[in-house]
């Protein structure tokens, strides 16, 4: 990773990954609030995972073997042939396991979409929320004694990454504990909508139990006190059980929504962590070959500044991206 190109490759993907996740989840948001929530969704959001592992676990190993086998690489030999009580190339090494961490987040993702009873639920983020902090975590001891221009632009790199992983960490705790308040609640398979075609058949069963109970109430009258108890308390857990099973229906998008600012948070940190990749590369291995001065303070402090204008724009950028997916919805939906 230590050349433009190694900074450039792995910034390209975070750029892509970025994208895809701010469209992702922009559509599937949008969507949640035009349409129910169906099986054929269930089996689309499905497939889409498989793809993205499939995707993690390719690039993360084409990575591996570029730190193995180019450019001098330990080409799998922990310590030096000539002294075997000696390591080599720790920095070829730290990339790599930096690697086997993101196909460890691919591998969580075709494992959630393969096994949906397992009942695995946030795995997939918490595998890739824990790749980013391993990527933070060795990236922070990567810059030890090193030009003060160098360690500020990794330093900031850290921002990204980490930010990133904690939006990631918290998504995945939150999809845990909704899923744990719908098993608690009864939660019911998604096939349960067709029950209830529409909002307007959801009305007139629950205007027909208010009859129900009315009537009842009145029939009573002519009953003896006992038999009045008994009909009054069948009816009213019948009520309850179809208002319950009503209420199910009614609130399930708003129970498996995400929070959408962590969403964006996390698109806003990977399309970050991308660029910044590239300003690296542009400013330690510039292309033109004029290198830039590592102790200028002054360089340093615009360095600082190219990370908040980065950040600005990216936020322009996914918040442009998500408007232009929501009008595709509603397009799509009003046809």
């Amino acid at each position: 990773m230590g050349s433009f190109a190694g900074h450039a490759l792995p910034g390209t993907f975070f750029i892509f990954f970025g994208i895809w996740l701010a469209i992702r989840f922009s559509y599937q948001h949008f969507v949640s609030k035009y349409k129910r929530r169906s099986t054929s969704c269930c089996h689309c959001k499905c497939r889409w995972d498989i793809i993205e592992g499939s995707l993690k676990i390719g690039c993360s190993a084409f990575g591996f073997l570029m730190e193995q086998v180019t450019n001098g690489g330990p080409k799998f030999h922990l310590t030096n042939p000539a002294h075997a009580e000696l390591y080599q190339m720790g920095n070829n090494w730290s990339h790599c396991t930096m690697y086997t961490f993101f196909i460890f987040a691919g591998l969580a993702d075709i494992i959630v979409a393969k096994l949906p009873k397992a009942s695995l639920y946030g795995l997939q983020h918490l595998m890739l929320s824990l790749a980013l902090l391993i990527e933070g975590y060795l990236f922070y001891f990567h810059t030890h004694g090193r030009a003060p221009l160098d360690v500020r632009l990794h330093t900031l790199l850290i921002l990204a990454i980490w930010s990133g992983a904690l939006t990631l960490f918290l998504l995945s705790a939150i999809e845990g504990m909704q899923a744990n308040d719908k098993s608690n609640e009864n939660y019911k398979d998604p096939s349960s909508y067709a029950l209830l075609e529409s909002e307007d058949q959801i009305m007139k069963e629950t205007s027909n139990l208010e009859e129900q109970d009315l009537e009842l109430t009145y029939n009573s009258t002519s009953l003896t006190p006992d038999s009045t108890t008994l009909i009054n308390a069948e009816a009213i857990v019948q009520a309850m059980e179809k208002r319950f099973q009503i209420s199910n229906i009614t609130g399930v998008e708003k129970k498996t929504t995400f929070p959408s600012l962590l969403k964006f948070s996390t698109v806003c940190s990977m399309i970050l962590q991308g660029t910044w990749f590239w300003q690296v590369a542009f400013i330690l291995y510039p292309p033109n070959g004029k290198p830039w001065d590592p102790a200028s303070h002054t360089i340093i402090e615009f360095a600082t500044l190219f990370f908040a204008w980065h950040l600005a724009s990216i936020i322009v950028f996914v918040s442009v991206l998500c408007l232009l997916t929501y009008h595709f919805v509603r397009i799509k939906v009003n046809r």
